[in-house]
Formats: C-alpha cells, structure tokens, sequence
C-alpha cells in the first residue's frame, strides 16, 4: 500500500497537481509513525507539497515540526537549512531596491 500511495504522489506531483498529490500524502502519513524510517522524508515532502501550491504557513509548520522531531535526520537538517534560507530571503528582500513601474 504504502508504495503505491508514494507512486500516486509522484505521478501527481510530477502533473502539476499538487493538492492531490498532498492528499496522497497525508493519507501515506497515516500509515506510519513517527519513529519510521520514512517519517522525515515523507514529511519534508509534505512540505514542499504545501509550498508548491502556495501555502506558505503550512510548509513552514511542517518543517518547524520536522525539525522539532528529527532534528538529526538528514530530512530534519534539511528543515533547519530551508527555514534558515526563507529567513535569510525575507530579510533581504528588506534591502532590495524598490522598483518604479513608468
């Protein structure tokens, strides 16, 4: 089951429909622990899924989460490098010089 549903989130994903191939992976979320070894991988991407259809607040939540909880799987390392890159982007976009339209 659990290999099917990760087909299902790649061919979905790869489609371009994100919402669904979130919904397949909430449903693979159901199905293991947080202890599994597939935990972190599927949860960080669960979060590029969230971001790739535009919830910014929920991709943020679920690598805060990641990080919290596996913070030395590699998918956890990952969580603190890409919230750390968001806060380094946001803080720059400060400095950015403003662009006047004709």
């Amino acid at each position: 089951v659990k290999d099917c549903l990760d087909l299902l989130i790649q061919v979905t994903e790869a489609s371009g429909r994100y919402g669904e191939a979130l919904s397949w992976s909430i449903e693979y979320n159901k199905l293991i622990d947080v202890n599994h070894q597939d935990w972190p991988g599927l949860r960080y991407r669960m979060a590029q899924l969230y971001r790739k259809g535009g919830d910014e607040d929920r991709w943020r939540l679920v690598l805060e989460d990641l990080k919290e909880r596996r913070p030395k799987s590699l998918y956890g390392r990952l969580a603190v490098s890409d919230l750390m890159d968001e806060n380094l982007e946001t803080r720059a976009r400060e400095y950015a010089p403003t662009v006047l339209s004709p």
